[in-house]
């Protein structure tokens, strides 16, 4: 991908199909190259125009897989930039445990986490999901058998976590981006085997 199909890119991303003219153009002069992707700014042609959401007005794209990410008002744009590099890209992900070299420093990490299930249960004729969080003993049940998934977690503000198991090395692991349109976060362990 070039510089300018990611442009092009974020132009029909934010330019709306509807509208006969273009509400914002790129903001050339304060792209910012990284080895990896671009961050590419965008203005609104407007000044009174309320800007696109999210509160950095610019995309990271991936110069190799194209993926786009719009940082929002949670973090410094240079935190972002980081989570986008370790994979943190997308709004729920599966988390895919690989290797383990130090468990108690797994655990820790995992913990800070804070990985989420939920259990169902009914009541007349409606279906509560309850949400709870792993314990430290089904957190090692789980890395008694490798490898292992933590399916449907909400893991994008676990940046400065991610940084931290990367440099410790307690454990090699993959995310997966998890497009299920259900907005339920964790996975249901009501029925054993449930995922």
């Amino acid at each position: 991908m070039t510089i300018e199909q990611a442009k092009q890119k974020i132009l029909t991303t934010i330019n709306s199909d509807k509208e006969s003219v273009d509400r914002y153009a790129i903001d050339d002069k304060n792209i910012v190259d990284h080895d990896f992707a671009w961050y590419i700014p965008f203005l609104s042609k407007t000044p009174s125009e309320e800007i696109y959401g999210g509160a950095w007005n610019g995309f990271f794209v991936d110069k190799k897989t194209e993926e786009m990410f719009q940082p929002g008002s949670g973090l410094p744009l240079e935190r972002w930039l980081v989570g986008f590099k370790i994979g943190l890209r997308y709004d729920k992900y599966d988390l895919h445990i690989q290797n383990i070299k130090d468990k108690n420093t797994s655990i820790l990490y995992l913990k800070k986490l804070n990985f989420q299930y939920y259990t169902e249960e009914r009541e007349g004729g409606t279906i509560w999901k309850i949400p709870k969080s792993f314990s430290n003993k089904m957190l090692l049940e789980r890395l008694q058998s490798l490898p292992t998934v933590f399916r449907n977690q909400r893991l994008t503000f676990s940046i400065d976590t991610f940084e931290q198991i990367i440099q410790s090395g307690a454990f090699e692991f993959k995310l997966d981006p998890n497009v299920s349109s259900d907005n339920t976060v964790g996975e249901n362990l009501t029925r054993k085997g449930s995922s």
